[in-house]
């Protein structure tokens, strides 16, 4: 296309636009932004426009990527500028009513590690890891009111602990960050290691190989040495660090390495051998409930107390090949 040309196209564009009392909002795209499609993107800053309405705008060309047309499906890359030919009120209208609770630095006490890409953050007891529809606030909750919601993206986490499990998170600062976190646990190339302490005296190290099943209606699962078309098959690594008898009763200190990572893996495990982890009140046996009452033990003593990463490229080289570990948490150190 030639100049003319182009300028013909662009100020037939913008002309139409100004004529009817239209605005132009320029949109530059960070590093937090790439790697996203345009169309996610777009529903991000304008929550209150309908799908509909964002591919008819795109075929219209009051949204353009670049100056050039587009679908929707474009991979933004940093530096690329999107254009929305919008009123000022239609623009007001669309954009995103953040409701943040008030602002808290709270998640600064959780922060073990950050970079630009990455947060890990030590969750403790009693929180979610993201919202369940309930008024308690989630990690999410706090990660958002820590770093205020981005345009075009809302920091989140990339693995998930139960309620009561605490220990270690990843937390996405950018997109690139979050798809590439999601990527390496599903991969399983960053390797998890927990703490726990069970019931009875467990000796050695060993693995456990079984097949998971989900009772969704109790919310628990069942561990079993047959497959059959529900289940999937888990593996977990454990080795014992010691045995305490105390009080004329024995508990174990374990560390554990997840091969696979499902849904109450660990607890489901340890049950399944016989050694359940105190305070753990939904897969626990008459031993370990009754050691769990007699130290007032509250809830399941299981941490994610390390994280192993792989060697790993820019932009992630800061926590290429590191190991984040934390110390036991009290009521655990409490035990020993």
């Amino acid at each position: 296309m030639n100049l003319v040309s182009w300028l013909i196209k662009y100020l037939s564009v913008n002309l139409f636009f100004y004529i009817i009392g239209g605005h132009m909002k320029e949109y530059h795209i960070q590093m937090i932004n790439e790697g996203q499609n345009l169309l996610k993107f777009l529903s991000h800053i304008l929550p209150g426009a309908s799908i509909g309405l964002l591919h008819k705008s795109l075929r219209n060309k009051n949204i353009v990527l670049n100056e050039k047309k587009a679908v929707g499906k474009e991979i933004l890359c940093e530096g690329d500028v999107i254009k929305v030919w919008f009123s000022d009120e239609t623009i007001e209208k669309f954009s995103p009513m953040v409701k943040v609770k008030e602002k808290t630095n709270y998640l600064k006490k959780l922060i073990v590690y950050e970079d630009d890409q990455i947060v890990i953050c030590n969750k403790p007891a009693n929180m979610l890891s993201q919202s369940d529809g309930s008024n308690q606030l989630s990690l999410n909750d706090y990660l958002l009111q820590y770093y205020g919601k981005m345009e075009g993206f809302t920091p989140s986490i990339c693995n998930r602990l139960d309620r009561n499990t605490t220990g270690l998170i990843v937390c996405g600062k950018t997109i690139q960050a979050l798809q590439k976190m999601n990527e390496l646990f599903r991969e399983r190339k960053i390797h998890k290691y927990y703490n726990c302490i069970v019931a009875g005296n467990l000796e050695g190290k060993g693995i456990l190989k079984g097949w998971l099943k989900k009772d969704t209606k109790d919310n628990r699962v069942m561990i079993s040495d047959i497959p059959d078309a529900e289940s999937r098959y888990v593996e977990t690594q454990y080795d014992v660090i010691k045995s305490i008898c105390r009080s004329d009763y024995t508990y174990s200190l374990v560390n554990i390495k997840l091969i696979t990572g499902r849904p109450h893996q660990i607890r489901a495990h340890m049950a399944y051998i016989g050694h359940p982890i105190l305070g753990d009140k939904k897969y626990g046996n008459v031993k370990s409930l009754e050691i769990s009452e007699r130290f007032s033990i509250q809830k399941q003593l299981l941490q994610c107390s390390k994280l192993c990463f792989p060697l790993l490229p820019e932009p992630w080289n800061e926590i290429s090949n590191k190991e984040i570990i934390i110390d036991l948490p009290k009521d655990m150190n409490l035990l020993l």
